[in-house]
């Protein structure tokens, strides 16, 4: 009762404080044109009916200035099309020329339009640099929005470096841009420092320069440059001689030396064991042609006869200019960090790898640092061999039979986890997977990944200020988090295609939005358990003599049968047995083990009350949740997201204040967020799906992707989502999924099938989609825009779906254009064209849609 009436208390003086709220806007979907829909998203907008607009002019940009514009008389009040308390819809005038425009929505002044700079990475990495630190002189990129609005205006981009402490200013002229990337060479006599970067797209004047990147300019680490020949060592390269020892000798040498270069002229060096990379040693050879590293290539007879792998590391090593040849062998490249990632098991990590080894790892995520693979081939076909008239004794049956397949940490040409500072470029990597994650400035460019086996090819990949650029890739590839969100990074210019067996989805987001924060060393330890058998909720342990209740707000990490994982979060346990909040899906196979503590569970709570960055909420906190995101999901404030520095008991303090202070009516997720993301100018061809997402994606963008012979792109849930200038064009399904992979839809479609974990895990619903813009895209043959529950999906909330534009698309040989179902509400939809379209808008289960009829 006490907790009822401090709920009615805080509630009767919100009321009495209403008519002193101002309005506020946080977050606008950009770009936009003249009489396109704009979806301007805040607080306290519910009785807003107009608001004020103009365009900028176009004149010298000249130096950023502070502020906003004067109002000029020739303002235009324009309608509001559309209000809520959290967001207004209303057109950009047709008179306006593209550009910049002011907008003034009761005393809120916000320009629409101006680029927005968000981070940066060198093209070429170098030691001892992370996200958003270069060298004076050397070419880099900058990410972020609005650095070109209309292609023919590329040249007018401008940058700005200002110097934080004395606030000098140096132009640089970009070397390219295009909307969501500019690339500029820094100024040789640059001095070392902390510079914002300021960007003007050629509109606005000078209240067209938008900032908020840093760029830290300062020298990189230098390794060693002696050269070690392996030939001065003994080897031969001539492709049947042993040169195991001398490759040895040679790295060996150079980490007496403290690093260096361990060269390999032209030849093919036959070697049989495997090797470590020592610190600071670059191992170059003559071109991926020309140089070959070649370990056996006979059909193996037995499981002993695979090397766990054939080159370890632990960071601050590069591989250049050859080839590595290798069949026998479980992994080809494995870099120590995946221990502190927690990647390989501790029982695995044990018995494959040497207690020498083991002990050069670090002991912790992201203090590995310094990983460079350029212009290199890894050729790894463990299931090679021609195919006969009895299946059973062709190679893959073998591998299948010595346990050797379908484990996410086998079959790897590449294996990394938690390493800072990663560049892989110019490579071709042909045949099996690899398995990225964690990266912390990581930069994947102009790479070739494929398999002529035409199975088991993936790429998964996952990090923080991460660069996916101009890569060819065929069969699957997802981009996931694991012990940390996916955030900050872009995924430009791939080529997806040449699709052979499995899901056939070019590029899936995995998000993992049951995850909340990994404890370790912080808090409970990560212990392996083994499984006698698992019944519902119950898991019944071998050999085990717990305390009773000593896991409870831990976590049981499963795996799927296809391979991917959930974690679900334990109830109770007794001295032999761990009960579960729920019971794993029906995709999970009975593990041999499990993997205990690890995680500290997501929460989900009502807000008692706000008072700068302090919030206080219902539910007490089961544990220290520093460091994980906290998302406003309902009620006001909806849709922000801030960074939880500091909980005690049933508060949190959070990294800086509200825009929109949430109250009573609002509802907190704390979780591990995925977002800041963007998706453009990536092509597919005859995938299920290209950017299928499960979990939920914040303040991301798809813009000029196109598929062709696909059911499309779809997410599950997410918050500030826009999808422009998209081409899907003949809506094709190819087969079935496997158990646990995303839902192909009945028909081709660009929207969103909420639902998933997030949806079905919380006794209290919240909305599912939130502020998400449809503009620009075409769709042909087959292919719609849709928004709705997913298929199968129960009756779980009341609204899944709030705050839509669906603006400007066009339709052509469809039996459907546009669909929004049960639980959508509040969406316009304007200006859309139809040819041949059976029915072109159906939005009889959705509620408050208002329809603007085009051109």
């Amino acid at each position: 009762m006490a907790r009822l009436g401090s709920l009615a208390l805080a509630l009767f003086f919100l009321c009495l404080g209403d008519s002193a709220r101002a309005a506020k806007i946080f977050w606008v979907s950009e770009p936009i044109f003249p009489r396109e829909m704009a979806l301007l998203y805040g607080g306290d907008l519910g009785g807003i009916r107009s608001i004020a607009t103009w365009p900028l002019e176009d004149g010298e940009p000249k130096e950023p200035r502070s502020g906003f514009p004067p109002t000029p008389s020739m303002a235009v009040s324009v309608p509001v099309q559309q209000a809520s308390s959290a967001a207004i819809k209303v057109a950009i005038p047709g008179a306006f020329a593209p550009g910049l425009f002011a907008v003034e929505v009761e005393g809120e002044k916000i320009l629409l339009n101006r680029p927005k700079p968000e981070w940066s990475q060198p093209k070429r990495l170098l030691p001892g640099l992370v996200e958003n630190e270069a060298t004076a002189g050397s070419e880099i990129e900058i990410f972020g929005r609005n650095f070109v609005l209309e292609e023919e205006d590329a040249e007018k981009a401008r940058l700005l470096l200002r110097e934080s402490r004395t606030g000098k200013s140096t132009a640089v002229v970009p070397l390219h841009a295009e909307r969501y990337r500019l690339s500029v060479r820094l100024p040789e006599e640059l001095p070392a420092g902390t510079y914002e970067i300021w960007v003007h797209n050629g509109h606005g004047g000078e209240w067209g320069w938008g900032g908020g990147a840093t760029l830290v300019v300062k020298a990189a680490e230098s390794w060693p440059s002696t050269l070690f020949d392996v030939r001065e060592f003994g080897a031969k390269g001539d492709g049947v001689s042993d040169d195991s020892a001398a490759l040895r000798k040679a790295l060996a040498a150079a980490e007496k030396a403290g690093g260096g270069i361990v060269y390999l002229p032209a030849g093919t060096y036959a070697v049989r064991e495997a090797f470590f990379l020592p610190a600071k040693t670059l191992l170059e050879g003559d071109g991926k042609d020309f140089t070959w590293l070649k370990w056996p290539q006979s059909a193996p007879l037995s499981p002993s006869e695979f090397l766990p792998a054939v080159l370890y590391g632990n960071g601050q090593y590069a591989i250049e200019g050859l080839s590595l040849l290798v069949r026998n062998a479980r992994r080809v490249l494995l870099d120590l960090s995946v221990l502190a990632d927690r990647l390989l098991p501790a029982d695995l990590a044990e018995a494959e790898i040497p207690t020498a080894l083991r002990k050069r790892g670090a002991t912790a995520p992201w203090e590995t640092r310094d990983l460079f693979l350029r212009n290199m081939r890894i050729d790894y076909l463990p299931f090679a061999g021609s195919p006969g008239r009895e299946p059973q004794k062709d190679p893959q049956w073998a591998l299948g039979r010595w346990g050797l397949a379908g484990r996410e940490d086998e079959e790897l040409s590449l294996f990394l986890g938690g390493v800072r500072n990663v560049e892989i470029s110019g490579c071709e990597f042909i045949g099996m997977r690899h398995r990225l994650l964690d990266l912390r400035n990581g930069r994947i460019v102009d790479n070739d990944f494929s398999n002529p086996m035409g199975a088991l090819c993936h790429t998964a990949v996952g990090g923080r200020y991460l660069a996916l650029l101009d890569n060819w890739v065929a069969d699957g590839s997802v981009l996931r988090g694991h012990l940390d969100g996916c955030r900050f990074f872009v995924v430009a210019h791939n080529t997806f295609s040449d699709f052979g067996r499995g899901d056939r989805m070019a590029l899936t987001f995995r998000g993992e939005p049951l995850r909340g924060m990994w404890l370790g060393k912080k808090g409970l330890p990560v212990r392996w358990f083994l499984v006698e058998r698992m019944q519902g909720k119950t898991i019944s342990l071998r050999r085990e003599h717990l305390a009773p209740g000593e896991l409870r707000g831990a976590g049981v990490r499963i795996e799927k049968s296809d391979g991917s994982e959930s974690w679900i979060p334990v109830r109770d346990n007794t001295d032999q047995s761990i009960v579960l909040a729920w019971a794993p899906d029906s995709g999970s196979e009975i593990p041999n083990w499990v993997e205990i503590g690890g995680y500290l569970p997501p929460l989900l709570s009502e807000v008692v009350r706000s008072s700068g960055k302090e919030l206080f909420l219902v539910d007490k906190l089961p544990g220290d949740y520093a460091g994980l995101d906290a998302q406003i999901v309902s009620g006001r404030g909806a849709g922000q997201v801030r960074t939880v520095t500091q909980t005690q008991a049933d508060r949190l303090t959070v990294d800086r204040d509200w825009d929109v202070a949430p109250d009573p009516t609002s509802q907190i997720l704390l979780h591990q967020l995925q977002g800041n993301g963007i998706f453009f100018g990536n092509e597919a061809e005859d995938p299920n799906g290209l950017f299928v997402g499960q979990g939920d994606l914040y303040d991301a963008v798809f813009d000029a992707n196109t598929v062709r012979r696909s059911s499309g792109i779809w997410q599950s849930s997410g918050t500030f989502l826009q999808f422009l200038e998209n081409v899907l064009d003949v809506s094709v399904r190819y087969g079935e999924v496997s158990a646990g992979a995303p839902p192909i839809p009945e028909h081709g479609m660009l929207g969103l099938l909420a639902g998933g974990e997030i949806g079905e895990r919380f006794a209290s619903p919240f909305e599912l989609v939130r502020g998400v813009v449809f503009r620009r895209n075409r769709l042909a043959f087959g292919h719609r825009i849709l928004v709705g529950p997913r298929p199968g999906a129960g009756p779980a909330a009341a609204v899944v779906a709030r705050d839509l534009v669906v603006d400007h698309n066009w339709f052509e040989h469809e039996t459907v254009g546009i669909e929004l179902e049960r639980g959508v509400r509040q969406a316009v939809i304007s200006r859309n064209l139809f040819f041949d379209v059976a029915v072109p808008q159906q939005v009889s289960q959705a509620t408050e849609v208002e329809i603007v009829p085009g051109p």
